[in-house]
Parts: structure tokens; sequence; C-alpha cells
């Protein structure tokens, strides 16, 4: 459910719905799927013990794999589990603002905040993409970081900018893996290609807020590539 506001902020309601009804053996199914892939990108909306099979099954594989912490776990076995049994399967994180607060405990209000975050969360994954609404992204690995700032446009609708961002990069990122058959990860990625799949997301987030809705506000390739030219 989505509360969305004059100034098109929205707030979430959860409902897990059939997301919670995810099991270990619908992963498992899936597994030859995921073994092929370039990349896999979850979300912590579904119960963790899918959440992690599915991550290592692709770390197996060797498949690249990102994740978007949607909903932080709370309950103290819950958030060891993500650090100590899940976060080691995942070579890029996304949280946004305020995921990254909760995971860190860093109020992300401006970019030494950002930057702060970040590096904290760099002692548990290669790299790290924090979404930051209006402001854009922030990428860092290792001693690398680039700020991609947000892009001028007026919003109406942000209820599916993040997942159009992560789904966006995902997309990049997997296309740049690809395209370099001697690379299998993000950390060995040159770091201006993760820079231009963070480019990549921004501009399909930007289009995205312009558009009212959810489904229907996430744009084409041919938009994207539009914006950033």
């Amino acid at each position: 459910m989505e509360y969305l506001y004059a100034d098109g902020e929205v707030t979430i309601g959860l409902e897990p719905g059939a997301n919670d009804c995810v099991t270990m053996d619908d992963v498992e199914q899936a597994s030859p799927i995921i073994e092929r892939a370039a990349l896999l990108l979850g979300q912590i909306e579904t119960p963790l013990d899918a959440v992690e099979h599915a991550f290592q099954l692709a770390r197996a594989a060797g498949v690249a794999t990102c994740l978007d912490p949607s909903v932080v776990p709370v309950a103290e076995s819950e958030r060891r589990r993500l650090f100590h049994s899940i976060l080691p399967h995942v070579d890029l994180l996304a949280p946004n603002s305020s995921e990254a607060e909760e995971l860190t405990g860093v109020a992300v209000t401006d970019d030494d905040t950002a930057l702060r975050a970040t590096r904290q969360l760099l002692d548990h994954v290669p790299v790290v993409v924090l979404t930051r609404g209006a402001d854009g992204a922030l990428l860092v690995r290792g001693e690398d970081a680039r700020f991609v700032r947000g892009l001028d446009v007026k919003g109406i609708d942000g209820g599916a900018a993040g997942d159009t961002f992560r789904g966006a990069l995902a997309l990049a990122l997997a296309e740049a893996l690809e395209a370099r058959t001697q690379v299998q990860t993000l950390g060995e990625l040159p770091f201006d290609r993760l820079v231009d799949a963070v480019r990549f997301a921004n501009a399909a987030a930007a289009i995205c807020v312009t558009r009212p809705g959810a489904c229907p506000s996430i744009p084409r390739r041919d938009d994207i590539i539009a914006l950033l030219a």
C-alpha cells in the first residue's frame, strides 16, 4: 500500500502476502535460472531462509549478487543472520538513506554522513550504492567513491523509484559483466563501468518519479538513453 503526498514523497505500508510464503524449496526450483544468470538481484521482503539460500546458490555458481535491504531486520537474531550469513554472499549492497541508518546507526543527512555510512558498510560487502532520493546516489568501492547527483525533474510520485533504480542498476551491471567475458565479479569491473551503471539507474528513477503509479511509471530503455543524452 502506498501513501502519496503532495510533494511526490511516499510512505509504504507493507503487507507481505505471497512474498511471505516463499520457501527454500521455491528457491531451489529456480536454481537452474540463478546459476545461469549474470547477476542475482534480491531483497528482504521474503523470509531470510529463502534470501540466504538464493545468495548461497548464486555465490557457489560464481554469479554476481546485489542486495536491496528493503526491510532491515529488527530482531537481533535476524540482524546477526543478515550480517554473518547473507552479506558475506553479497557483492553489492544498495540501501536507501533510511536503510543505511538502520544498518549502521549513522543518520544520512549530507555527503559526509553518506560517506561515513557507506564506508562502514564496506566492512561487510565489496561495493555499496547508497540512494538518496532527489540528491542522487553515492557509489563506493574500496578507496574509490563517486557522487552521482540527482537530475532536475519535477517529481509527482516516488512510489516505484527505489525498485526502478535497483532494477535498472542490476540490468546495467549484468550487461557490463556479460560484455567482459573474463570478468565474473563486480570487484573486477573498472570503476567507471560501475559509475555508468549508477548513472543509468539514476536516470531511470528520475523518469519514474515524473509519472503516476507504480508499474506504469517504470521507463523503457529508450526513455533512459534519451534522458542521459
